[in-house]
């Protein structure tokens, strides 16, 4: 049985089938692929950080705040009002969309051809 007492979470999406008990603050949400849940909740609260609005000419949108010693890959992206921590080092073919906040010393890599880090998730 997973154990959902630790977090702090209003609501957790589960694979379906899993056996969990919710609590009177935590809704439990069984879905059948709990990556692409999450992926369509998220397209709701931000439904202007896909790549099809991406406008962005210039590898480094000049609103972006990069931090001291950043090592950006060759063809990472950084969109506009990013904002990478200071240490951060940001993979080949990274795209860190518009208003992503990543913290000090984090590592982004591109574990496929290119990894997309889309608006408002930080780290």
């Amino acid at each position: 049985m997973v154990q959902f007492a630790a977090t702090k979470a209003g609501f957790c999406f589960v694979p379906s089938g899993t056996k969990v008990r919710a609590t009177d603050s935590r809704l439990l949400i069984p879905s059948p692929s709990v990556p692409h849940a999450f992926a369509a909740a998220a397209r709701l609260f931000y439904p202007d950080s896909g790549l099809a609005v991406w406008r962005q000419q210039q590898r480094i949108d000049p609103t972006a705040r990069i931090g001291k010693e950043v090592l950006l890959a060759p063809g990472a992206v950084i969109g506009a009002g990013a904002e990478i921590g200071d240490g951060s080092r940001i993979g080949p073919n990274a795209v860190i969309g518009r208003g992503v906040a990543i913290g000090r010393n984090c590592e982004i890599e591109a574990i496929r051809p290119s990894a997309t880090l889309l608006s408002a998730m930080a780290f």
